[in-house]
């Protein structure tokens, strides 16, 4: 499936890319996985919100995030601290509630 999807993207014959997204539970290493032909913002963000209802379909509560992955998943999370309103902060965003977010004060 991979490759197929990798020569779908490159254009060209021959090989070409796949990108594997997977988000890992850290406490019972259970995993979601999905092959993708590209790591743009729209994509990472339907992957999460996939993984994010796999999860709680598991019972496995989702605490943080870790990455070191491309800057689409930097960007969801901007965008998820900056400036996405969260319910349960009163329509809020994380950076509201948390001072100093970034570290950059001090």
């Amino acid at each position: 499936m991979g490759k197929v999807q990798g020569r779908k993207n490159s254009g060209k014959r021959g090989r070409g890319y796949a990108f594997l997204h997977h988000a890992v539970d850290d406490h019972s290493r259970l995993v979601f996985s999905e092959i993708h032909g590209d790591e743009r913002t729209e994509t990472v963000i339907g992957f999460w919100r996939r993984a994010r209802e796999f999860f709680d379909q598991a019972g496995c509560a989702i605490e943080a995030v870790m990455t070191d992955n491309g800057p689409a998943y930097a960007d969801w999370l901007h965008h998820y601290n900056h400036h996405r309103p969260h319910t349960g902060l009163g329509g809020r965003t994380p950076s509201d509630r948390v001072h100093n977010l970034t570290g950059n004060d001090t």
